[in-house]
């Protein structure tokens, strides 16, 4: 592994002129502390505008991660097919987890388990990237992929 970030040209060598990697990006930055100010700085409001903030980044990211699933199935971007099978598996199970945090805090109003469900959904997705980062710098990127 030579530890190198993940820059915007190895995207485009899995043919990801078609991914908008910007603003995923950008968003990807961005969340970090909107999630921050939703699901700490305002825990106890009910109203605020962190919360919608949140979702809607949040959900645009996670509608991202499945656009990027497609996108390689349909053979629009060029990833191994080991991370979009195991990716294509992790985002369900996520939107799982986040499901069962929304049902604890709105059905049953269980703060212990809203927060080991929402804990999950919030490690579920990063580390799932972060894997898959890793597993892109171990096999070289874009050297065993077929040429665009």
């Amino acid at each position: 592994m030579n530890g190198r970030a993940l820059y915007k040209k190895d995207m485009l060598a899995f043919g990801g002129s078609v991914f908008p990697w910007e603003f995923m990006i950008g968003f990807l930055i961005l969340q970090g502390f909107f999630s921050y100010m939703n699901d700490v700085a305002t825990w106890s409001m009910m109203e605020s505008e962190w919360k919608l903030i949140d979702v809607i980044v949040a959900s645009t990211l996670t509608t991202l991660q499945a656009v990027l699933i497609l996108c390689t199935q349909c053979g629009l971007l060029h990833f191994p097919q080991e991370i979009t099978t195991s990716y294509g598996i992790l985002l369900p199970v996520a939107l799982f987890m986040k499901s069962r945090s929304s049902k604890a805090l709105w059905e049953g109003r269980d703060a212990q388990a809203y927060l080991f469900w929402h804990t999950l959904w919030h490690i579920s997705l990063p580390y799932g990237g972060l894997v898959a980062m890793f597993y892109l710098d171990y096999i070289g990127f874009g050297s065993s992929l077929v040429s665009i």
